[in-house]
């Protein structure tokens, strides 16, 4: 890696192309494509090549590990009227980030998908959801966009029979829950979906293990994504968000790494969870909350790559494709992604990039 000191460390800003990128706006399938047909750019020491996501067996080698997060999407997406004072009648979308307790939320109001934010509405402010009270208590510090509040009932039970999947400004129309489900998601969590999940399908997995390519899975529950990223890199702040590493999932990276193997995350909520649970240069079987924030010169190089999707420059997501494999393989990345006219988003195409040759390397790089 870089080498950089983490405290001298300043983001040298987001890789042009990630502006000039095209946003995908449908699911593959609505254009005919099927979900292992999306298009796939891998990144390495010999150079960039864009084929489809059917070519990743091709990519990997006999041993290799890729861990993937089973976290499965939830709705998180409500309707909210403002109940008294000057604001009184006003509806907002309220989407449900993450639950830290019994009817004790972190929450963003939203005046529709497209516009962000923040609503300035003030604390102690009441607004109803589907006929349930929901009161706000307090901003997390240093992200403006992001409010504690309380509800009186279960709001997951609420939003599991009259919420929708959060869906942003790029998508013009929703899309039904199968649009967003994965291979590996079995447990419901996040608020948004583990996208780079999404491209994989059954018959992909069985021919990547025809050719010897290993498969595990970790759970981080994430909350929202899109939160601005600040200039200055010792700004950046990431609420806690749940996470497990079971000892199957432990015992596989370290059976990989005794190997030689190269270990690969499937997305970033992968990447996190991993980092989360490595410590005293084990990964531990672990289960709790994380605000993990990686970037250069602060992963532990057990990860030899990661298979993403793409994303804006706002995204924060940038940061730690950055911390794995250098901000230089980025840029070039996202380059090469617009020359090759790739598409943005959860429904866009995937990277896979692989960390760059270089000492202190845990398994084998390519």
């Amino acid at each position: 890696m870089s080498g950089v000191a983490a405290r001298s460390y300043r983001p040298p800003g987001p890789p042009s192309g990630a502006a000039a990128l095209a946003a995908a706006t449908e699911p593959p399938e609505a254009r005919g494509t099927p979900a292992d047909g999306v298009r796939l750019q891998v990144v390495g020491d010999d150079g960039i090549a864009t084929g489809t996501m059917r070519d990743l067996p091709e990519a990997l080698r006999a041993g290799d590990l890729l861990v993937a997060n089973r976290s499965a999407v939830r709705k998180a997406a409500l309707d909210a009227e403002v109940v008294a004072g000057p604001h009184a009648g006003e509806r907002r979308l309220l989407h449900l980030a993450q639950r830290y307790g019994a009817g004790v939320w972190l929450v963003e109001l939203r005046p529709d998908e497209a516009t962000p934010g923040p609503c300035r509405l003030p604390l102690g402010t009441r607004l109803t959801v589907h006929g349930r009270i929901l009161r706000l208590w307090g901003t997390y510090p240093g992200l403006p966009r992001l409010r504690f509040a309380g509800a009186d009932d279960d709001l997951a039970s609420i939003a599991e029979r009259e919420g929708r999947i959060v869906r942003y400004g790029h998508l013009p129309r929703a899309f039904g829950p199968e649009a967003y489900r994965t291979v590996f998601g079995d447990r419901p969590g996040s608020a948004e979906m583990a996208s780079a999940g999404r491209p994989f399908t059954p018959d992909l997995l069985r021919r990547l293990r025809q050719h010897g390519v290993d498969v595990a899975t970790v759970t981080l529950d994430a909350g929202l994504s899109g939160l601005d990223a600040p200039d200055d890199d010792a700004e950046l702040v990431v609420p806690e968000e749940p996470f497990e590493v079971d000892a199957a999932a432990a015992a596989a990276v370290h059976a990989a790494l005794a190997r030689g193997r190269r270990v690969v995350a499937i997305g970033t909520g992968a990447a996190r969870a991993l980092e989360s649970a490595w410590a005293d240069q084990r990964l531990r079987p672990v289960r709790g909350w994380t605000r993990k924030v990686l970037r250069p010169g602060t992963a532990s190089g057990l990860l030899s790559g990661i298979v993403t999707g793409l994303h804006g420059p706002e995204a924060t997501h940038l940061r730690l494709l950055a911390s794995l494999v250098g901000s230089d393989r980025v840029a070039a990345a996202y380059r090469a992604a617009v020359a090759a006219r790739l598409r943005s988003h959860e429904f866009g195409d995937v990277q896979l990039l692989w960390r760059p040759r270089g000492p202190g390397a845990r398994g084998a790089l390519r």
